[in-house]
């Protein structure tokens, strides 16, 4: 099952890349992110690990998302690693588990990039998953 729930996460966030939000945004909820360092966020009982590079074409975004907290159960969390190419004025967005997500927008020319965490709807199955018998 865990399996399952990761591969719907990795896709979802490869898949929504939008441009919802503008690279202005800077909601209360929005933290501004400098490129290469660290940004932790919760997005649900997922924890990711996040940061930025400046790229020719816009902002290059690393996450790195793992189940709970890191070290749980006296446990090393091991993740999942997304790099994300993402445009000037681009939104892309990690759907994690409990109805949330999170959106980073990059900025004029890649220089810097928002975060936020929000709560999101329930979505309704577009596409129905095989359970194993």
């Amino acid at each position: 099952m865990k399996t399952l729930n990761l591969l719907a996460l990795v896709c979802g966030a490869a898949a929504c890349v939008s441009s919802v939000a503008s690279a202005t945004d800077m909601s209360p909820k929005a933290t501004l992110m400098s490129p290469g360092k660290a940004l932790e966020l919760q997005i649900g009982d997922q924890h990711a690990v996040t940061y930025f590079q400046p790229g020719k074409d816009g902002c290059q975004l690393t996450v790195v998302i793992a189940d709970g907290q890191p070290g749980e159960g006296g446990q090393e969390a091991h993740g999942t690693r997304l790099v994300l190419p993402v445009a000037p004025g681009k939104t892309v967005r990690v759907d994690g588990t409990q109805k949330k997500s999170a959106d980073f927008v990059c900025g004029p020319k890649g220089k810097k990039m928002n975060a936020k965490v929000f709560d999101r709807e329930s979505y309704k199955a577009a596409v129905k998953v095989p359970t194993r018998s």
